[in-house]
């Protein structure tokens, strides 16, 4: 969730799955919203293969938020990393 580009929490399928169903039509995303932590954000400088390595762990979250000065920059998933790491593999191949 964020406010005035700040980022004050965010929601995860596991905040989601741990409401009740019958409650859930209740609930805004501020009810579900928890605080982000180190667990779950990365600043820009953050190493690629480090997080892939992270996120190719079990029970790993596959979706980071970018965050630096406490706001919002970007939402990174394993998606994205492969295909950063299958286009820069694709370019040094044409340039060899």
């Amino acid at each position: 969730m964020v406010k005035d580009s700040k980022l004050l929490g965010c929601v995860t399928t596991k905040n989601i799955k741990e409401i009740a169903e019958e409650q859930r039509a209740h609930k805004t995303v501020g009810d579900v919203t928890m605080p982000c932590s180190p667990a779950n954000t990365v600043s820009p400088g953050t190493n690629a293969s480090e997080l892939i390595a992270a996120m190719a762990q079990p029970g790993a979250i596959s979706r980071y938020m970018v965050v630096e000065n406490n706001r919002l920059v970007g939402v990174i998933s394993l998606t994205d990393l492969r295909e950063y790491i299958a286009l820069k593999l694709e370019l040094e191949s044409a340039a060899d």
